[in-house]
């Protein structure tokens, strides 16, 4: 992995070339790229700061964690000027101070509830009595009052109903972490409960107020995956009662 810069019309016949290959894997890192070397003018830079691949959600959800460990590898108070967008947005709002446990808040929040050990961006809200746990949320994201959302990667604009619980459950593969992903602006229902390793997927259509764990829920369908151990785990959500 890296940043790349190309002249881009060398780039665009080398990718003409490998497209007329049968045999190429058409793969930039394995096949392009290595291509270019002792054909073109291939120059490298070594960069020894931080860098990390998070091209899985379990990539980027572990790279946002490592920001509220107590001794990351990077930290946003740094010497050097982190360059972003200016928002304009106001400073966030927080009911009670003691109810923000080791997490990032980014301006523009209104918290009424609980969140801890989490990444907030601009614009996210969190109401009454809501608890947000382990979780990256994106910017301008909603959690309904008395909802709960823990280990969780949620997308921009996302509504969650209240009284609902994403990211239910006992964890289904040890290590995995079973991050629940919830992409753009899905609305989820009020009373609704999302199990671990769910994927759900923008315009889902939610059939029923239960998503089992290792689903992936589309605007079309539900897929449920087996676990570990070759059955689909349906009894874990008859301790809870969503209402």
């Amino acid at each position: 992995m890296g940043i790349y810069v190309f002249n881009r019309d060398i780039l665009s016949q080398r990718l003409k070339d490998d497209a007329s290959r049968p045999d190429s894997s058409h793969d930039f890192g394995y096949s392009i790229l290595p291509g270019m070397v002792g054909r073109d003018k291939v120059n490298a830079y070594e960069f020894t700061g931080y860098w990390q691949d998070i091209g899985t959600p379990q990539a980027y959800y572990a790279a946002n964690m490592e920001l509220v460990c107590a001794q990351p590898s990077f930290s946003l108070n740094h010497t050097r000027t982190v360059l972003t967008q200016r928002l304009n947005l106001p400073p966030a709002s927080i009911a009670r101070p003691d109810m923000i446990v080791n997490s990032l808040v980014s301006p523009g929040c209104v918290i009424n509830g609980r969140v801890e050990n989490s990444i907030l961006s601009p614009g996210v809200r969190v109401d009454e009595q809501a608890e947000v746990r382990n979780s990256v949320l994106m910017p301008n994201v909603f959690v309904g009052s008395r909802s709960v959302v823990d280990t969780c990667i949620i997308d921009e604009g996302v509504n969650i109903g209240k009284m609902s619980y994403i990211g239910f459950g006992k964890t289904l593969l040890p290590g995995d972490g079973d991050i629940t992903v919830l992409g753009k602006e899905v609305t989820v229902p009020p009373h609704t409960a999302i199990g671990r390793n769910c994927r759900v997927f923008p315009h889902a259509n939610f059939r029923g107020n239960l998503v089992a764990s290792g689903s992936t829920l589309s605007g079309h369908s539900v897929v449920q995956k087996p676990c570990a151990t070759g059955k689909a785990k349906t009894n874990e959500y008859k301790s809870i009662r969503v209402a």
